[in-house]
Protein backbone atom coordinates (compact mmCIF):
# COMPACT_ATOMS: atom_id res chain seq x y z
CA UNK A 1 0.00 0.00 0.00
CA UNK A 2 1.42 3.38 -0.55
CA UNK A 3 2.25 6.02 1.86
CA UNK A 4 0.03 9.37 1.56
CA UNK A 5 1.83 12.25 0.17
CA UNK A 6 2.03 13.85 3.84
CA UNK A 7 3.71 10.08 5.38
CA UNK A 8 7.19 10.57 6.78
CA UNK A 9 9.75 8.85 5.74
CA UNK A 10 13.61 8.60 6.85
CA UNK A 11 16.58 7.04 5.26
CA UNK A 12 19.34 7.31 7.57
CA UNK A 13 22.89 7.86 6.02
CA UNK A 14 24.04 4.49 7.68
CA UNK A 15 25.84 5.38 11.36
CA UNK A 16 23.60 6.53 14.01
CA UNK A 17 24.52 10.23 13.86
CA UNK A 18 22.99 11.12 10.75
CA UNK A 19 19.94 8.26 10.97
CA UNK A 20 19.19 10.39 14.03
CA UNK A 21 19.37 13.52 12.41
CA UNK A 22 17.61 12.73 9.48
CA UNK A 23 14.66 11.58 11.63
CA UNK A 24 14.63 14.60 13.25
CA UNK A 25 14.48 16.82 10.11
CA UNK A 26 11.75 14.72 8.64
CA UNK A 27 9.52 15.58 11.03
CA UNK A 28 6.74 16.29 11.61
CA UNK A 29 5.42 15.15 7.50
CA UNK A 30 8.53 15.44 5.41
CA UNK A 31 11.37 12.93 4.00
CA UNK A 32 14.63 13.18 4.44
CA UNK A 33 16.93 10.74 2.64
CA UNK A 34 20.88 10.47 3.34
CA UNK A 35 22.79 7.74 1.37
CA UNK A 36 25.49 6.49 2.96
CA UNK A 37 28.26 6.76 0.41
CA UNK A 38 28.52 8.67 -2.51
CA UNK A 39 27.20 12.10 -3.52
CA UNK A 40 25.46 12.17 -0.46
CA UNK A 41 22.10 14.30 -0.27
CA UNK A 42 19.31 15.59 1.68
CA UNK A 43 15.71 16.15 0.37
CA UNK A 44 12.16 17.40 2.07
CA UNK A 45 8.93 16.95 0.43
CA UNK A 46 7.66 20.08 2.29
CA UNK A 47 10.35 22.08 0.47
CA UNK A 48 11.47 20.25 -2.50
CA UNK A 49 14.91 21.12 -1.66
CA UNK A 50 17.93 19.12 -2.38
CA UNK A 51 21.29 19.86 -0.10
CA UNK A 52 24.16 18.15 0.07
CA UNK A 53 24.75 16.80 3.87
CA UNK A 54 27.62 19.06 4.00
CA UNK A 55 25.77 22.30 3.67
CA UNK A 56 22.59 20.72 5.51
CA UNK A 57 24.95 20.16 8.33
CA UNK A 58 26.89 23.72 7.61
CA UNK A 59 23.93 25.71 8.96
CA UNK A 60 22.40 22.83 11.45
CA UNK A 61 22.11 24.29 15.20
CA UNK A 62 24.93 22.53 16.89
CA UNK A 63 22.28 22.44 19.93
CA UNK A 64 20.27 19.50 17.10
CA UNK A 65 23.17 17.17 17.73
CA UNK A 66 22.58 14.83 20.37
CA UNK A 67 24.59 14.54 23.57
CA UNK A 68 24.77 18.73 23.63
CA UNK A 69 23.05 19.46 26.60
CA UNK A 70 22.42 22.72 28.31
CA UNK A 71 26.02 22.86 30.00
CA UNK A 72 27.38 22.42 26.64
CA UNK A 73 24.98 24.30 24.48
CA UNK A 74 26.19 27.51 26.98
CA UNK A 75 29.74 27.09 26.69
CA UNK A 76 29.33 27.11 23.12
CA UNK A 77 26.87 30.23 22.57
CA UNK A 78 29.59 32.36 25.03
CA UNK A 79 32.56 31.69 22.26
CA UNK A 80 29.68 32.38 19.51
CA UNK A 81 29.43 29.36 17.83
CA UNK A 82 26.37 28.53 16.68
CA UNK A 83 26.22 26.07 13.97
CA UNK A 84 28.23 22.88 12.71
CA UNK A 85 29.62 25.16 10.22
CA UNK A 86 30.91 27.57 13.15
CA UNK A 87 32.25 24.87 14.58
CA UNK A 88 34.29 22.98 11.71
CA UNK A 89 36.02 25.91 12.06
CA UNK A 90 37.66 25.43 15.61
CA UNK A 91 40.68 22.90 15.72
CA UNK A 92 40.01 19.52 17.82
CA UNK A 93 43.52 20.84 20.01
CA UNK A 94 41.45 23.92 21.05
CA UNK A 95 37.39 22.01 21.44
CA UNK A 96 40.13 19.40 23.70
CA UNK A 97 41.00 22.50 25.59
CA UNK A 98 37.91 23.98 26.33
CA UNK A 99 35.86 20.82 26.48
CA UNK A 100 38.12 18.19 27.80
CA UNK A 101 39.37 15.00 25.42
CA UNK A 102 35.97 13.01 25.31
CA UNK A 103 33.56 16.11 24.56
CA UNK A 104 35.71 17.40 22.11
CA UNK A 105 36.32 14.60 20.04
CA UNK A 106 32.42 14.40 20.02
CA UNK A 107 32.33 17.91 18.91
CA UNK A 108 34.80 17.54 16.48
CA UNK A 109 33.24 14.33 15.03
CA UNK A 110 29.13 15.48 15.00
CA UNK A 111 29.98 18.73 13.18
CA UNK A 112 30.94 16.87 10.44
CA UNK A 113 28.96 13.86 10.20
CA UNK A 114 31.08 10.98 11.92
CA UNK A 115 29.50 8.50 13.78
CA UNK A 116 31.68 5.04 14.08
CA UNK A 117 28.51 3.75 15.46
CA UNK A 118 26.48 2.22 12.54
CA UNK A 119 22.47 1.88 12.42
CA UNK A 120 21.51 -2.44 12.51
CA UNK A 121 18.49 -3.52 11.49
CA UNK A 122 16.67 -5.53 14.46
CA UNK A 123 16.61 -8.99 14.09
CA UNK A 124 13.76 -11.04 14.76
CA UNK A 125 13.53 -12.57 18.36
CA UNK A 126 14.34 -16.09 18.73
CA UNK A 127 12.41 -16.88 21.79
CA UNK A 128 9.37 -15.67 23.55
CA UNK A 129 8.11 -15.67 27.28
CA UNK A 130 7.64 -14.49 30.44
CA UNK A 131 8.88 -14.58 33.80
CA UNK A 132 7.94 -13.54 37.15
CA UNK A 133 11.19 -13.06 39.91
CA UNK A 134 9.24 -11.25 42.57
CA UNK A 135 6.54 -11.96 45.09
CA UNK A 136 6.59 -15.71 44.12
CA UNK A 137 5.11 -17.37 47.24
CA UNK A 138 3.28 -20.81 46.69
CA UNK A 139 1.81 -22.26 49.33
CA UNK A 140 1.07 -26.16 48.00
CA UNK A 141 1.12 -27.44 44.45
CA UNK A 142 -2.25 -26.03 43.59
CA UNK A 143 -1.00 -22.58 44.17
CA UNK A 144 2.08 -23.26 41.67
CA UNK A 145 -0.08 -24.62 39.31
CA UNK A 146 -2.40 -22.13 38.89
CA UNK A 147 0.89 -19.87 38.70
CA UNK A 148 2.14 -21.51 35.79
CA UNK A 149 -1.85 -21.12 34.02
CA UNK A 150 -1.13 -17.97 34.17
CA UNK A 151 1.86 -17.86 33.29
CA UNK A 152 1.01 -20.15 30.28
CA UNK A 153 -1.73 -17.65 29.22
CA UNK A 154 0.71 -14.35 29.13
CA UNK A 155 2.83 -16.20 26.79
CA UNK A 156 0.43 -17.64 24.45
CA UNK A 157 -0.94 -14.31 23.85
CA UNK A 158 2.44 -12.88 23.28
CA UNK A 159 3.09 -15.31 20.68
CA UNK A 160 0.01 -14.73 19.07
CA UNK A 161 0.41 -10.80 19.31
CA UNK A 162 3.86 -11.54 17.27
CA UNK A 163 2.11 -13.69 15.22
CA UNK A 164 4.78 -16.66 15.45
CA UNK A 165 4.15 -20.47 16.63
CA UNK A 166 6.44 -21.85 18.96
CA UNK A 167 7.67 -25.62 18.03
CA UNK A 168 9.94 -25.93 21.72
CA UNK A 169 8.97 -25.66 25.33
CA UNK A 170 12.00 -27.03 27.13
CA UNK A 171 10.62 -30.15 24.55
CA UNK A 172 10.47 -30.74 21.02
CA UNK A 173 6.71 -30.67 19.97
CA UNK A 174 5.29 -32.39 17.20
CA UNK A 175 4.22 -29.39 15.63
CA UNK A 176 4.69 -25.77 16.36
CA UNK A 177 2.01 -23.91 18.38
CA UNK A 178 0.57 -21.38 20.66
CA UNK A 179 -2.56 -23.06 21.93
CA UNK A 180 -2.34 -22.26 25.56
CA UNK A 181 -4.09 -25.69 26.73
CA UNK A 182 -1.22 -27.71 25.33
CA UNK A 183 1.18 -25.16 26.60
CA UNK A 184 -0.46 -25.10 29.90
CA UNK A 185 -0.34 -29.11 30.38
CA UNK A 186 3.67 -29.41 29.33
CA UNK A 187 4.34 -26.93 31.65
CA UNK A 188 2.65 -28.65 34.70
CA UNK A 189 4.21 -31.85 33.63
CA UNK A 190 7.33 -30.88 33.03
CA UNK A 191 7.41 -28.71 36.55
CA UNK A 192 5.92 -31.56 38.56
CA UNK A 193 9.00 -33.37 37.14
CA UNK A 194 11.66 -31.57 39.28
CA UNK A 195 10.28 -32.73 42.59
CA UNK A 196 11.11 -29.54 44.11
CA UNK A 197 9.06 -28.36 47.41
CA UNK A 198 7.15 -25.38 45.77
CA UNK A 199 7.42 -23.02 49.23
CA UNK A 200 11.24 -23.12 48.19
CA UNK A 201 10.75 -21.44 44.50
CA UNK A 202 11.25 -17.71 44.32
CA UNK A 203 10.91 -17.08 40.39
CA UNK A 204 9.44 -19.27 37.59
CA UNK A 205 9.95 -18.12 33.69
CA UNK A 206 8.28 -19.79 30.56
CA UNK A 207 9.92 -19.61 27.61
CA UNK A 208 8.91 -20.13 24.02
CA UNK A 209 11.86 -20.66 21.37
CA UNK A 210 12.17 -21.97 17.33
CA UNK A 211 9.82 -19.56 16.24
CA UNK A 212 8.28 -19.96 12.87
CA UNK A 213 5.59 -17.23 11.17
CA UNK A 214 1.78 -18.43 11.36
CA UNK A 215 0.24 -18.59 8.03
CA UNK A 216 -2.77 -17.37 9.49
CA UNK A 217 -3.62 -13.66 8.54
Amino acid sequence: MRKPPNAQQVLGAGNMLMARLATKSAKPNGQCFIPPEGDYCMSDIASGSILKVDGFLEELPITSLPGIGHSIGEKLKAKELHTCGQLRMVSKVALHKDFGERVGDMLWNYCRGFDDRKVEVLKEAKSIGAEVNWGVRFQDIMDCEHFLIQLSKEVSSRLKECGVLARTVNLKLPVPTDDVALIQRIVKQIFASFHINVREVRGVGLQMSRLEKNGIE
